[in-house]
């Protein structure tokens, strides 16, 4: 990840966040402010050219308690599966990585394709 010129979070990225704290969270995952997501903001992104990004400002160490927060599944734009997940702790949110298997940096997925990582048959069996 590299530190870029802060800037709020955009409209897709707390999409993809929401949907996937809402459909995937994990037992870690902390009591969530709606206002909290919404005034996030993004610090770093990932240098491989994927849709990651972080929400600590330079010098800021993740807290000892962070953890797993959401694991998910999804489709990119055309189709392609994208993994989803969400660290944070109690009081912070640090990371929304998107991955993949295929060449080139993960696209942000759509939304409402958004599944459990455990459901994730049915986001490849989508995908064909």
């Amino acid at each position: 990840m590299s530190y870029i010129t802060p800037r709020p979070i955009s409209n897709s990225e707390l999409d993809v966040l929401q949907t996937a704290l809402d459909r995937a969270g994990t037992p870690h995952i902390p009591q969530i402010e709606p206002d909290k997501l919404k005034g996030l903001v993004v610090y770093s992104k990932c240098d491989c050219g994927c849709a990651s990004v972080g929400f600590l400002p330079e010098g800021t160490k993740p807290s000892e308690n962070t953890k797993l927060i959401a694991d998910a599944l999804g489709l990119s734009p055309d189709n392609k599966q994208v993994g989803v997940i969400v660290y944070g702790s109690p009081g912070q949110f640090v990371e929304l990585e998107i991955y993949w298997s295929n060449e080139g940096g993960a696209p942000l997925p759509r939304p409402e394709t958004i599944v459990p990582w455990e459901r994730g048959a049915e986001v490849a069996e989508a995908e064909q």
